[in-house]
């Protein structure tokens, strides 16, 4: 039980954030501001990198290597990414983008970047009494 409660706490930011996305991208063209291509790159990076950093730390809870950890939070929220931008395309006024995907793929790669190397220091710190 007690593993159980390790998940589902490691996992639950990641899970509330993606619902976060998939709700912002389910907001209909029509009530988006006319100007929002800056916008957009600029929510793709915040909400993929924040993505990539949330995949990255729940993974950690798995005991996953540094390098695995970081694969796999690429690979999962690119996939979710892939999954998003095909549900926009049936959202009123919105579509699908392979550039979205790519700017949500680099962005993912950083988070979960500096998830791992941020995380990795703190524990090499503790291990070696700084």
């Amino acid at each position: 039980m007690a593993q159980l409660v390790k998940y589902v706490v490691a996992w639950a930011p990641a899970g509330i954030w993606m619902a976060v996305i998939w709700t912002l991208s389910s907001i209909p063209g029509s009530a988006l501001p006319p100007s929002r291509d800056i916008m957009s790159v600029g929510a793709h990076i915040v909400e993929y990198g924040v993505l990539g950093f949330l995949f990255a730390q729940a993974f950690s809870a798995h005991g996953i290597g540094k390098r695995k950890r970081w694969a796999f939070a690429v690979l999962s929220a690119v996939a979710f990414g892939v999954a998003d931008e095909i549900h926009q395309a049936f959202v009123p006024g919105r579509d699908a983008s392979a550039a979205d995907i790519a700017v949500d793929a680099i962005s993912a790669v950083g988070g979960s970047a500096l998830n791992v190397v941020y995380f990795s220091g703190i524990r090499r710190k503790r291990k070696d009494g700084v």
